[in-house]
């Protein structure tokens, strides 16, 4: 189990519109309309306000949780260099929960016993849901950095990046529009495909979809299988238009790897947000589909953004310069939630409870982040949804991923 740091501070709250903010890092940590702007140039030396941070820095998820860390130290150091929260140094203090959910609680009971007010909390659904039981009626604030969380409204849980039931909404918007309409899925049997699998049903029976789409096979397979070389030939014979295969990490690599040497190679597939790295799309090059689609964030769409969309993704960027680090989804799903608390601590201030962080997140709107334009309330603890979806293709040629539709699956011109 690993440990690093951080730190906090506070102001008074007024509700905010982050159509006003500025995001060059000034604004980014002042955004959504702050009554006070932040303080300029480095942060003092007083003691760092701490935001504890579980994240799988080893194990199964561990090629996300690393870059969830080094999303949340690059933000740290920016956050700092302006100032930190009114002066008071930011450390995220990261934990490694081994991709273990055992070791994920025992982290977190040990960290509210020292009545932390806020615990960012990652990879993966599996390490998350536990430890989001952990909080009481008091708190503390848990935000989760896996997308496959849905948190209870007026609950203490908020979850990073676009649910994976817009994620769904999305693809099948875009699918329609490119007249896919015979879907095959294939799902681990881990919290992460079960989860993707509720919720392609879910999307499935939505009006706009029922009686649109035509579900011709659906395989399973364990999260440490070897081979799903017979789940694809059964695929192959039932002739989809393209593939839903939901697995994160190891899980998804069997899948990719079988599917050169099977009769559905040929067929697209489209997959989840968790996989969205430079790291694995370089690893597994050899075998990866040529037609391979993530549901992405806007960053990946920067030449159609403008306004403080384009800055919020601009500074992120340009966080990474000269850290030899091309950030991807990894960074983005730890990024935007730091920003989003600290946005918060700087409404209320680094002696806040619990409850006052969670006031000031519900009541944060029209806030750009990396993802998109977030806008909470106390119902709505993700605060982004469709419109943060951008559907994108993994680009070898261009090491990158090129948009191939608009926000919410609608296709580009």
């Amino acid at each position: 189990m690993k440990e690093k740091t951080t730190s906090r501070t506070v102001k008074p709250f007024k509700a905010v519109t982050a159509a006003v903010v500025a995001f060059g890092l000034t604004g980014v940590m002042a955004a959504c309309g702050s009554t006070t702007s932040a303080a300029k140039g480095p942060a003092s030396t007083k003691k760092a306000f701490v935001i504890p941070a579980i994240l799988s820095e080893s194990g199964g998820a561990a090629f996300l949780g690393k870059e969830e860390a080094q999303g949340l130290k690059a933000l740290e150091k920016e956050v700092n260099a302006q100032g930190g929260i009114h002066g008071t140094p930011v450390e995220f203090k990261l934990y490694d929960n081994e991709t273990q959910p055992s070791v994920a609680v025992s982290l977190a009971s040990s960290l509210l016993s020292k009545n932390y007010p806020v615990i960012l909390n990652g990879s993966v659904v599996a390490t998350d849901a536990p430890v989001d039981k952990l909080a009481s009626s008091n708190g503390p604030v848990i935000y989760d950095l896996s997308p496959g969380v849905h948190p209870a409204p007026h609950s203490w849980i908020f979850s990073s990046g676009v649910s994976t039931r817009s994620q769904m909404q999305a693809y099948l918007h875009w699918f329609k529009a490119k007249g896919w309409t015979r879907i095959a899925a294939i799902t681990s049997t881990d919290a992460s495909g079960q989860d993707g699998w509720t919720e392609l049903q879910h999307a499935l029976a939505l009006p706009q979809n029922k009686g649109k789409f035509k579900l011709v096979a659906h395989e399973t397979f364990d999260d440490t299988a070897v081979s799903v070389s017979t789940q694809l030939d059964r695929i192959a014979q039932a002739k989809p238009q393209v593939i839903v295969a939901w697995a994160t990490g190891s899980p998804i690599e069997v899948v990719l790897k079988d599917l050169p040497q099977s009769p559905a190679a040929n067929i697209p597939v489209a997959t989840t947000d968790g996989n969205q790295t430079y790291a694995e799309m370089h690893a597994w090059a050899s075998f990866l589909p040529k037609q391979l689609y993530f549901p992405a964030p806007q960053l990946f769409a920067m030449k159609y953004l403008s306004g403080a969309d384009r800055k919020a993704s601009q500074t992120f960027v340009s966080a990474f310069k000269g850290t030899g680090i091309k950030p991807d989804v990894g960074q983005i799903l730890s990024w935007d939630p730091g920003l989003i608390v600290i946005h918060a601590l700087k409404q209320v201030g680094v002696k806040a409870t619990a409850a006052q962080i969670r006031h000031a997140m519900d009541r944060t709107e029209n806030f750009s982040g990396v993802t998109g334009r977030y806008n909470f309330s106390p119902a709505n603890h993700r605060g982004i949804g469709t419109n943060g979806v951008w559907i994108s293709r993994w680009s070898a040629a261009q090491n990158t991923w090129i948009p191939v539709s608009g926000p919410g699956g609608t296709p580009l011109p």
